[in-house]
């Protein structure tokens, strides 16, 4: 098997998706990249980051791929965790303060501490099968109460029934992460009147 079948079945293994650096990881050259762009077997979608040529385009994975100092957050996460129903057109996603890409001004920034950065961080796959990095949904039910002056406040009171629906024995962990984010009270006092 030459290095260009090596390659193709590499991107078969990942869901028809590779970045330059996997290519390199693999001991392989850019060269090859090229190669089977020009044979149009894949295509390049964002800097460093092909699909195979019948794939579909995953915008989660790739704007991650490209940008990989943010998490998908908020109602995106959620989203994606199956607790909001509404595709997002814009993503919400958390960087730390002192992180800055252009790469992400069209979607909705939510900039936290450092120290606030990692915590909840999960890795899911997307809905095109690519494993992604979002805040777990307790992190995330945090998230959209701390900023619901940002947020559709129908969506926010959505959010909370159906993820109290899923997951209603999980409460422990949501005022874990409340209690390590600040606003334990905050939380408690705002959760109340749907347990009850």
């Amino acid at each position: 098997m030459n290095n260009i079948d090596r390659i193709k079945n590499f991107i078969e293994e990942n869901k028809g998706t590779i970045k330059t650096s996997d290519i390199k990881k693999q001991g392989f050259s850019k060269a090859h990249l090229s190669q089977l762009e020009k044979q149009n077997e894949i295509e390049r979608v964002s800097h460093g980051v092909y699909i195979n040529s019948n794939t579909f385009e995953d915008e989660y994975f790739i704007l991650q791929a490209n940008t990989n100092k943010f998490i998908y957050s908020h109602m995106t996460a959620l989203y994606l965790h199956g607790i909001a129903e509404k595709v997002p057109d814009k993503f919400d996603i958390t960087v730390p303060y002192s992180y800055n890409s252009k790469k992400l001004k069209n979607h909705n920034l939510f900039y936290v501490s450092p120290e606030m950065f990692d915590i909840g961080t999960t890795e899911i796959e997307s809905p095109f099968s690519n494993k992604i990095k979002v805040y777990e949904i307790e992190r995330c039910i945090c998230d959209i109460i701390r900023s619901k002056s940002r947020m559709d406040i129908e969506q926010v009171k959505k959010c909370i029934k159906e993820y109290i629906k899923k997951n209603n024995d999980n409460h422990f962990k949501l005022l874990a992460y409340a209690k390590r984010m600040g606003m334990y009270k905050k939380i408690v006092m705002y959760m109340e009147p749907y347990y009850e």
